[in-house]
This record gives structure tokens, sequence and C-alpha cells, in this order.
């Protein structure tokens, strides 16, 4: 995001005090206007709430979305109840963070949740007098909600699970939608979190459940949220430019880690992407013993790229900013219009076929300016509209809560469509429209 927008320097850290700052607003306009027979039992989780916001990001990896990946790099074609980050997770806490169904957290969350307690928790521990519920706080940052909701308690702890980690608006989107509109510098939508914030009411149902609800002068300001989210989805995170440079950056690594790594080893990996470099100083190797890691940054994968760079012809790339591919379509609107039609478009699996393909497809059609399959980049779009199922919001109406989607139009987007990128070697433009009528006749 920072090579399309240098302005946006804003880091994890600056991200989680205002997460902090807004969940700590939030939880006390709960409790103001919470009725007595619930306000009790919802202040006792105050501590534990805050601590989750402050430290929802703790164990994100460099360069954030772009390498969490390589939490699960070991075995990254397996399960994901066999990735390591989630076998690791049901080894620090309980069996109930069972990976799959309605609960799939992303590698990050799921690792902040493990450095939590494994960093912090005797911390807290002692500081609190064992007064903050460190499994409570894991399930908020990864956003695992309780099953069984037949006690009024569970339900509490459920909605406040959902205001960090939920599945349509929390306080770590609202602050990452305002904070990246700002330090991006984009015309986006004005969100009125002040407006929003005030409107947020705990219910109780006539089945003894707590749920989460807004009065109804919070409706024109839902509505601004996700378009402020779909805003920045589609044009800030899904721009052609960042996520080429997100792929040279992961390819770069991948390439470093081949390089650093003695023959057969996960050394790079485990180094920089696991507990040990948080819990203390991790030697790359004993060929360089000069370089070690802890508390992983951006700044040591830079550093790493630029003293390793040689022979890394990705590295080089992202370093110095200079493009050796463009784009053969900028925008997700121009793939729907140049593939109108096409099943891809509706067809994920259809869509990731065809694209894994295109490499050696053009290596084998256009080989004079494609030599190499690795000259070819292809990359998943990443807009996924956001949508408002019936029951993740609800509006109170006459003290009844009403689901948002039968309030507000256009909340459930139209049936999904896939994109993805393709970058060539700048050599190719002449070969443009033939690369583009050959992806058009692929049908596999």
């Amino acid at each position: 995001m920072r090579v399309l927008y240098p302005a946006a320097h804003h880091d994890r850290f600056i991200h989680s005090l205002g997460t902090y700052h807004l969940g700590r607003r939030l939880f006390d306009l709960l409790c103001k206007q919470a009725k007595q027979e619930v306000k009790d039992e919802l202040c006792q989780y105050r501590t534990t709430f805050l601590i989750a916001c402050l430290m929802h990001d703790c164990g994100h990896a460099p360069f954030s979305h772009t390498c969490e990946k390589f939490y699960n790099y070991n075995r990254e074609k397996g399960s994901a109840s066999e990735k390591p980050v989630y076998q690791r997770l049901k080894e620090v806490y309980t069996e109930d963070f069972e990976v799959g169904g309605s609960f799939n957290p992303k590698e990050h969350e799921a690792f902040s949740a493990i450095i939590l307690k494994q960093c912090y928790g005797a911390i807290i521990d002692e500081k609190y007098k064992n007064n903050v519920d460190l499994e409570l706080a894991a399930r908020m940052i990864t956003g695992c909600t309780y099953p069984d909701e037949t006690a009024p308690s569970t339900s509490i702890k459920n909605c406040l699970i959902g205001l960090l980690n939920g599945t349509a608006i929390d306080v770590d989107k609202l602050d990452y939608i305002l904070r990246d509109t700002w330090a991006s510098g984009v015309q986006n939508t004005t969100v009125d979190i002040d407006r929003l914030l005030a409107a947020a009411r705990l219910h109780h149902g006539d089945d003894g459940r707590w749920t989460l609800c807004f009065s109804g002068a919070a409706l024109s300001v839902l509505q601004t949220v996700l378009n402020a989210r779909n805003y920045l989805y589609e044009w800030i995170y899904g721009h052609h430019t960042v996520l080429y440079y997100s792929k040279l950056l992961e390819r770069a690594v991948c390439a470093l880690a081949e390089k650093l790594s003695p023959p057969k080893t996960e050394l790079f990996w485990e180094t920089v992407f696991s507990e040990k470099p948080f819990l203390s100083k991790q030697k790359l190797s004993k060929k360089y013993a000069d370089f070690s890691i802890y508390l992983p940054t951006d700044g040591d994968v830079l550093y790493l790229l630029k003293h390793f760079q040689d022979g890394i012809k990705d590295a080089k790339e992202y370093l110095e900013h200079r493009p050796t591919r463009f784009a053969l379509w900028k925008t997700s609107a121009e793939f729907r219009s140049l593939f109108e039609g096409h099943a891809m478009l509706s067809d994920p699996k259809k869509c990731d076929s065809i694209g894994k393909r295109i490499p050696m497809l053009f290596k084998e059609n256009f080989s004079a300016v494609c030599k190499d399959k690795d000259d070819v980049i292809v990359t998943p779009g990443t807009f996924k509209p956001s949508r408002f199922d019936e029951g993740d919001i609800s509006i109170l109406m006459d003290n009844r809560p009403v689901p948002l989607t039968r309030l507000l139009r256009g909340l459930t987007p139209a049936s999904a469509e896939y994109t993805f990128y393709v970058f060539v070697p700048v050599g190719a433009r002449t070969e443009k429209s033939k690369m583009i009528d050959l992806i058009r006749k692929q049908k596999r």
C-alpha cells in the first residue's frame, strides 16, 4: 500500500491504539446504556476486552497480510487443522479452538492469540491478579464465539467477541476504515463514528439471549460504513499496483528463504515467522551468524533483502520500485468487460485453474517476450464486497430487533464475480490483445 500511497506510514501499533480507543469508547457507552441486570456482568469483562483490543494484532507478520501466510508455510498445502499456527492455537488454549465451519481465523489472528498467551500471559496474570480471562481475550481476537448461548452470560461474551472481530462491523474494522482513508488521502465516504458508537445497544431477547443492536439513528451511518469499506477494498487494497508489489515481495521473501536456509531445512521460516523470535534473539544460521532476528518487523526483512538481493531479481525490482512488467488490465471492471459471459467470472475453481495456467501458456505461445514462466505474474483480485447477512446487524424498532437487511437496500451484493490480474514483461505490449484473446479461449 505504501508503494502507491507514500503517506500511508501508519503501522500496526498505531492501529492497535486506535482499536483500543474505539473499543474503550464503545464498551463504556454500552455500559452507560445498559440496564442494571446486565451492567454488572458486562463490566467484569472490561479489562479483558480492552486487552484484546490493544493486543489483537500483536502477532502480525512483517508486511502485514502479504506475509502472514508464511506462519503456515511449512505445510501450506494441508487442511486448516493441519497448518502449524492453527495446531499451536489449540495447544496453547483448548480443544474448543477447532478451525473449520464458521470459525476460520486469519493466520495473524491465530498467531496474535498465541503470542498474547505465550509472551504476555504471565505478566497479565500477575498485574491483574488472574482477573483477566485470557481464553476469552483469545476468542475476541480470533472471532471464535461460544457455540452454546443458552446461558445469558455466554451470549454477552459472544457480543463482546463480535465487537472486536465480528462478521459485519467491529472496532477493528472501524479503525482501519477511518485510518487507511485518512492516511492514503483518498476522498472516501465520511463515517460519523460518534453517531454510530452512541447508537449501540445490548438487547435482551425473549429467548434470554443478549444481542448487539443499534438504534434507528445509526441507519445512515451503517450504510456509509459498508460503502467506505467496499471503496477501500476495491480501489486501495485491491489496486493492481498494490497487488503487483505484494506479489513481488512474496516471491522475493521465498527466494530469500531458499538462499539463507541450509539445504532441506525450514530455518528461515522458523527464525522469522514463528514464536521463537518473539521470545529471544534468533540467528539465521551458522553461515550467517552475524545476522539475527528479534521481534521481526518490515525493517528486518527489508534489511535482509537489501543485503542478499544478488541473484534475487524480484527483490531488486521491489527495492528500486522500477516495475519490469505491466498489467494486461487494471481494474476488476475492465476484467469483467474483457471476459463478459465467460464461465470463470462466476466459477472460482475455473477462475483459479485458468489463472494458474497462464504463465506456462504465455511461455509456450509468446516465447519471444515471455522466455520463462516466472516472467509472468498472476495474482487474484482481493475485492470481496461486504455483505450483511440476516441477523448480522439488527436495528431496534419499537424495542424489537429488526435485521438491517430488511431496512436498507443494497446490503446484499449481486452474485459473486472472481478476478485475477496478469502482469507480463514490458516488451510484450504489442502482444497484449493476442494474450487476452488466448485467455478468453481457455475453458478450464
